[in-house]
C-alpha cells in the first residue's frame, strides 16, 4: 500500500510540473505570435550590432553604454558569422569573390567603430542589407524570448521549492502573463535580462543569508557578475546585496549563528571580497582585458 501510495504522488507531483509547463508554453506562443510582423524599436537595433560586434571582431568597443553580456547572448546564433561574406551576392562571382569583404571585415569599416559609436554603425548595417539585419533581429528576439522562459521557470521552481506548488504556480501565471514582461521580452534590450539576473542574486542573497559558508560563493559570485555584465544599474545592486549581508552578519539574523560578532562580520566582509575579485575578473574578461571596459 504504502508503495502505491508512493507511487500516486510521484504522478501527480509530474502532473503539476507539467501544468507549469502548459504555462510557460502559453506564454512562449504570446511571445512569438506578438513578435511577428513587429517593427524595430529605437535601440534594438544598437544592442544587435553590439552583440555581433562582439563576436566578429573580438572587441567589445561598443559596449560602454550598455555591458556586453545579454547582446553577446542574443547574437549567439550568429557568433560565427564573422567569416561569412559581406555581400553574398558579389562573393558568388568568381571574378569579384576575392575582393569581397567579410562580416568581420566589413564590421570594423562602418562609421562609427574607430570611435566606438553603434548608432552609425547600425545605419549603414542595415541599409546595406535590411532585409537581412531584419532576419537577423527576428532570430535574436526569439533568444530573448528563451531567456525569458527560463527566467520564468527559475522563478517557478524557486517558490515551488520554498513555498509548495499552489504559490509556484501563481507566481507563474502572474509573471508569464504580465503585460511588461510580454513586451520586453520578446525585445532586443537588456532589460529582461536586467530582471533575470538581479532575480537570480537575489535567491543567491536569500541561500546566502538563511545558510551562511563559503560554498554560497559558488551561487552568488556568478550571479553578482551577470548582474554587472548585464546593465551598469547592476553594481548598485551588487552593493546593496553586500551591505544586506554584512548588516545580517553584525546582528547575527538569519541563519550567522556564530556567537562572536567580529568573527561573523570579518569571515562575510572576507567572502565578499573574493566575491569582488571574481566579479572583476569576469569584469575584465567580458571586455577582453582590453582598457574599454
Amino acid at each position: 500500500m504504502a508503495s502505491a501510495r508512493d507511487g500516486l504522488q510521484r504522478r501527480l507531483y509530474a502532473w503539476r510540473h507539467l501544468a507549469a509547463a502548459l504555462v510557460l508554453l502559453v506564454c512562449a506562443l504570446l511571445l512569438h505570435a506578438s513578435e511577428r510582423g513587429r517593427t524595430i524599436t529605437a535601440d534594438e537595433s544598437l544592442h544587435l550590432i553590439r552583440g555581433q560586434a562582439f563576436w566578429w571582431t573580438g572587441s567589445a568597443r561598443l559596449s560602454i553604454a550598455h555591458p556586453p553580456l545579454a547582446n553577446a547572448i542574443t547574437s549567439l546564433p550568429f557568433a560565427l558569422a564573422g567569416e561569412d561574406p559581406w555581400d553574398p551576392i558579389a562573393a558568388a562571382d568568381p571574378a569579384q569573390a576575392e575582393e569581397v569583404p567579410t562580416k568581420a571585415e566589413a564590421m570594423r569599416a562602418l562609421s562609427g567603430w574607430s570611435v566606438g559609436n553603434p548608432l552609425p554603425m547600425t545605419k549603414e548595417y542595415f541599409r546595406h542589407d535590411f532585409i537581412q539585419a531584419k532576419i537577423e533581429l527576428g532570430i535574436a528576439r526569439h533568444v530573448m524570448m528563451l531567456w525569458t522562459l527560463v527566467f520564468a521557470a527559475s522563478l517557478y521552481v524557486w517558490c515551488e521549492r520554498r513555498w509548495g506548488f499552489a504559490t509556484g504556480l501563481l507566481a507563474l501565471i502572474l509573471v508569464t502573463l504580465h503585460p511588461t514582461l510580454l513586451a520586453h521580452g520578446r525585445l532586443v534590450t537588456t532589460d529582461l535580462p536586467a530582471a533575470a539576473t538581479t532575480f537570480w542574486g537575489l535567491m543567491a542573497l536569500i541561500a546566502w543569508v538563511e545558510r551562511p559558508s563559503w560554498l554560497r560563493l559558488l551561487a552568488f559570485a556568478p550571479a553578482a557578475s551577470a548582474m554587472v555584465l548585464v546593465k551598469h544599474s547592476g553594481p548598485i545592486y551588487v552593493l546593496v546585496f553586500a551591505a544586506i549581508l554584512l548588516v545580517f552578519a553584525w546582528r547575527g539574523g538569519g541563519g550567522f549563528r556564530d556567537p562572536i560578532r567580529w568573527r561573523r562580520v570579518s569571515t562575510t566582509f572576507a567572502q565578499l571580497v573574493v566575491a569582488a575579485l571574481v566579479v572583476g575578473l569576469a569584469l575584465a574578461a567580458a571586455y577582453r582585458f582590453d582598457r574599454v571596459g
